[in-house]
């Protein structure tokens, strides 16, 4: 149980980390793309978007498991 805490606590702090992360990359990719240096710049920061997203899901998922043990 104790151990349980401890690991919802870690993943409720991962959670933040990951919210204030995705919210960052997404005010970085408020432009539209002028030419292909910026188009490539863009389509970096709509991966990293992708994946912080997953994590986020993922993390969400963990909580969800640790809540309820």
């Amino acid at each position: 149980m104790t151990n349980d805490l401890a690991k919802l606590d870690e993943t409720l702090r991962t959670l933040d980390d990951l919210n204030e992360e995705i919210d960052k990359v997404k005010r970085y990719l408020e432009f539209e793309p002028d030419n292909v240096f910026e188009q490539d710049c863009y389509d970096s920061y709509g991966n990293k978007l992708g994946r912080l997203l997953t994590l986020r899901h993922t993390f969400e998922k963990l909580k969800t498991r640790y809540e309820s043990s």
